[in-house]
């Protein structure tokens, strides 16, 4: 006999990430809307546009791959744990 797959519940994790990423940009954007340019600033030089977008692209990927791993081994945790309740009755 086959059992159906446990749906995943939904938690917190998602709507904070989401709230953190929103107020990181909303932060960020603003830092840079209303202060004078620094002395020196990497996107002033050539090619700094690039190497913002470079490192940008590679944090999204970082975030991404942390978040990934941290909400699989969460639901991998509520299934291992709903098993063995399953198997204790």
């Amino acid at each position: 006999m086959t059992r159906t797959p446990v749906q995943p519940r939904g938690g917190i994790a998602g709507l904070w990430l989401l709230f953190c990423a929103v107020a990181a940009a909303g932060g960020a954007a603003l830092d840079f809307a209303l202060t004078d340019a620094p002395a020196f600033w990497i996107g002033a030089q050539p090619g700094g546009a690039a190497a913002l977008g470079v490192v940008a692209a590679v944090v999204v990927v970082i975030f991404a791959r942390i978040g990934r791993w941290t909400l699989s081994r969460i639901a991998r945790e509520r299934m291992e744990g709903e098993r063995n309740a399953v198997d204790l009755s």
